[in-house]
């Protein structure tokens, strides 16, 4: 099914100052943004960025720096990390057109045709007198094969637009698709109009592969890896298909060679770590990690990854020193403070532990697992403290806010009562989470001793 391009393209024409001027809570905030606007302009992104990050560090409500974060992102091709900073500005200013604007560029980027049409949507209320709106929504719910929304996105249109030559031809090729047409036909025909073009074969292999079609798929890829030997997307598409078919030595492979190849691309190092991880080499993926963070520090999901690894290996020096770092360059995320929180009570730096609860509590807010945790960590700090009434109420909260993990948290429950000095009742619950199906050598030493060891 042939459509006409998506006629949104709207990300060239941000201006600089596209959304409302920062409201500076101090002359230091102020001047990281303006700062980070100067850096935009002349081109260096990574300064830029730097200096946005400032501004939310110091601010963490100012809406408008996680927009240009996000739009440096995306002019850099991070689309993850660029969702994830215009999601933030979003959260903090729904009503902001440009953030709207820059979330349809990113999920047309991506492909992610029911994201767009949602964003569409709200774009359609915003600015209901833009037909290219319609006309955009009427294609991505055709693309993504909702032929019948489709057909109706064209009513809406039309009535508000009247019948026109375009309306018309869209809703004609609609109404003549055949339900029997297939992923190989489709993909022939991207590629016999744009026989010259990389990604046109890119999106004909992902069309066969989510089709069940993996060597045909595989053979696209080669065509577009024959057109341009030196394409880095070209290589990373091969990466997604090899770990889309469970071959993650073959893309650990590819990303050996690119990494080697381009040593100052820190996105590369970290999906490298990422692979090495999967394949269970936490060692030399903790090693990719730190050189992606070398690189950069923008990249998040590397420190949530650092952070595990250095936590499992009980290295909590590290994981304090590591989390540190990651609060003052991301400091919205509730999860880095409960991980530097759980490491700083390993270390028994209970006062520094609690002050970083608190603020995973009130980032949590809305997240039950992971508040789940906070209360864990919250109630063994407060054990350690000799604070044993609240220490019960907080594992109690704990239990009730995420029961699938019973088994640790009554073992914990356990631990407080007996040193709270209520034997029976701790003995009770450590054979509840015994049953459960815990294999703790510790704790049937607790059950068997009837006492609590550290």
């Amino acid at each position: 099914m042939k459509y006409r391009a998506l006629t949104i393209f709207l990300f060239v024409a941000f201006p600089a100052f596209a959304q409302k001027t920062v409201q500076a809570d101090s002359n230091l905030v102020k001047g990281f943004f303006f700062d980070g606007i100067r850096y935009k302009i002349n081109e260096n992104y990574i300064k830029a960025v730097e200096s946005f990050n400032k501004v939310v560090s110091l601010d963490p409500r100012q809406a408008d720096a996680y927009y240009e974060i996000a739009s440096l992102d995306y002019r850099q091709n991070k689309l993850q990390e660029s969702e994830f900073a215009l999601k933030k500005a979003m959260e903090l200013n729904s009503n902001n057109i440009w953030y709207w604007k820059l979330c349809a560029e990113l999920y047309k980027r991506k492909g992610d045709m029911p994201g767009l049409v949602q964003v569409l949507e709200r774009l359609i209320v915003m600015e209901p007198d833009v037909d290219a709106y319609y006309f955009d929504r009427c294609n991505a719910l055709a693309i993504s094969g909702n032929v019948s929304g489709a057909l109706k996105a064209y009513d809406e249109l039309e009535k508000k637009f009247g019948v026109s030559v375009e309306s018309s031809r869209g809703r004609k090729r609609l109404s003549q698709e055949k339900k029997s047409r297939t992923a190989e036909h489709e993909a022939g025909e991207v590629i016999a109009d744009h026989p010259e073009d990389i990604k046109s074969y890119l999106y004909a292999s992902n069309l066969l592969q989510k089709d069940g079609k993996k060597s045909e798929a595989l053979d696209m890829l080669k065509k577009a890896k024959a057109l341009d030997p030196s394409s880095l997307e070209v290589d990373l598409a091969m990466v997604d298909y090899y770990v889309a078919e469970g071959q993650i030595s073959s893309a650990g492979n590819i990303l050996k060679e690119l990494v080697a190849a381009h040593q100052d691309d820190p996105r590369l190092f970290a999906m490298y770590g990422d692979l090495l991880y999967k394949q269970g080499d936490a060692k030399e993926a903790l090693t990719q990690y730190l050189k992606s963070l070398q690189l950069s520090e923008q990249i998040y999901v590397v420190w949530e990854q650092v952070l595990n690894i250095y936590l499992s290996q009980k290295d909590f020096k590290r994981a304090i020193e590591i989390g540190s770092a990651a609060v003052s360059v991301y400091p919205n995320q509730a999860v880095l403070y409960y991980y530097l929180a759980f490491a700083q009570h390993r270390e028994d730096q209970y006062a520094a532990a609690l002050e970083n609860i608190a603020t995973a509590e009130e980032l949590a807010a809305g997240e039950q697992e992971l508040l789940a945790s906070v209360e864990d960590v919250y109630a063994l700090v407060l054990m350690n403290l000799a604070k044993f009434d609240l220490s019960e109420t907080k594992i109690q909260k704990a239990l009730l806010l995420n029961p699938a993990k019973k088994m640790l948290y009554l073992e914990h429950y356990g631990d407080i009562l007996a040193l709270k000095g209520n034997k029976e009742k701790a003995v009770d619950l450590w054979k509840q989470a015994r049953d459960l199906g815990s294999k703790s050598e510790k704790l049937k030493q607790k059950i068997n001793e009837k006492r609590y060891f550290k």
